[in-house]
């Protein structure tokens, strides 16, 4: 008979969106805590109130002048 596998060690995680701690096993939206927090954080991107940091380098191109 096999014996029983134990559980691991919940992978616990701090909700970027709302400071929640959750399993990210259990969460189907990591690394957020749940849908409604995913979706807050989507709504920021797309008001431009977060982005990902970048330099520009110096040949960069602007594209105003296209």
């Amino acid at each position: 008979m096999n014996a029983p596998r134990p559980k691991s060690k919940p992978t616990m995680m701090t909700c970027s969106t709302c400071g929640r701690r959750f399993d990210r096993d259990e969460s189907a939206t990591p690394p957020f805590c749940s849908e409604r927090c995913q979706l807050i954080d989507l709504g920021r991107w797309f008001n431009e109130e977060i982005g990902v940091p970048c330099e520009e380098s110096a040949d960069a191109t602007d594209m105003d002048d296209y």
